[in-house]
C-alpha cells in the first residue's frame, strides 16, 4: 500500500468490522489550557486545530456508513493577524500496539485569512491492515514566523471490539 495516498484509508477498516458487528469506539484527549496572549502590534502568526470529525459522522457504537462515503474533517484556524498561505495538514494513522505507520496523507491549504476557518478533507479510502487499535494523528505543520505550536496537533484513539 502506499501510504502517501490517503490517511482516511482507515475509515474503510471501522466501517467494515463495524458491519462485521463489531463496535467502534473513538476516544480524544481532553486537551489543556493554553495560556498564549497575541501581541497587540506587529505581526502575529498562528494556525490551530480546533477539531477533528468524520462526514458523516461516525460515533462510538456500529456503523453501517460504506466506506466510501466518509470523509475525515480536519478544521483548520488562522487565530493570527496575517494571511497564511500553503499550509500543510498532515494526517497519520498509526497501529497502536506497534507504531506502525498504516497511513500518511498531506493537503495544502493555499490561503488562510485572519480569522478564517477551513475544513481540510481526507478521502479517497483503501484497505489497511486489520488492528484492534489505531492511533489517527493530525498536525498542521507551523507557518513561518510561528511560535505557539501546542494548538497544531490533534489525536484520536480508535479501538475496535468484537460486538455483542
Amino acid at each position: 500500500m502506499n501510504r502517501t495516498n490517503s490517511c482516511a484509508a482507515f475509515i474503510a477498516a471501522l466501517v467494515f468490522f463495524s458491519v462485521l458487528g463489531c463496535t467502534v469506539n473513538i476516544t480524544a484527549p481532553t486537551p489543556g489550557p493554553v495560556d498564549v496572549t497575541a501581541p497587540s502590534h506587529g505581526e502575529w502568526h498562528d494556525v490551530a486545530l480546533i477539531s477533528l470529525d468524520f462526514d458523516p459522522p461516525i460515533r462510538s457504537g456500529r456503523a453501517t456508513i460504506p466506506p466510501e462515503q466518509i470523509t475525515l474533517l480536519a478544521a483548520l484556524d488562522n487565530r493570527g493577524n496575517q494571511p497564511e498561505s500553503q499550509v500543510s495538514v498532515t494526517a497519520t494513522l498509526r497501529a497502536a500496539a506497534t507504531d506502525e505507520v498504516l497511513a500518511r496523507s498531506t493537503r495544502l491549504v493555499d490561503r488562510l485569512a485572519p480569522g478564517e476557518v477551513q475544513v481540510v478533507r481526507f478521502g479517497g479510502l483503501m484497505n489497511v491492515p486489520s488492528h484492534p487499535r489505531y492511533v489517527l494523528h493530525v498536525t498542521a505543520h507551523p507557518v513561518p514566523g510561528e511560535t505557539h505550536v501546542a494548538n497544531n496537533d490533534r489525536t484520536l484513539y480508535i479501538t475496535i471490539s468484537p460486538g455483542n
